[in-house]
């Protein structure tokens, strides 16, 4: 289990990763630590060509982090 407080910069609190995630009240988000997923904000190029689709875990971080938009809800 990987557990972050929501306002951490990491790939389970970018609103650009599609990992299995929960948030609670507390202002804790809990995954599963090896568990991948995509992230559609990281630009990668690959044999001359630029992918915007990347696979990660959770706690993975990068410069094109934004909140996860059910952290405001």
């Amino acid at each position: 289990m990987h557990v972050v407080k929501n306002s951490e910069k990491a790939c389970c609190t970018c609103d650009h990763w599609t990992g299995i995630r929960v948030s609670d009240t507390a202002g804790f988000v809990f995954t599963f630590e090896n568990l991948e997923g995509f992230c559609r904000g990281v630009k990668r190029e690959v044999h001359g060509v630029e992918f915007d689709i990347a696979l990660t875990f959770p706690d993975t971080r990068c410069n094109s982090w934004g909140r996860w938009t059910e952290l405001d809800s």
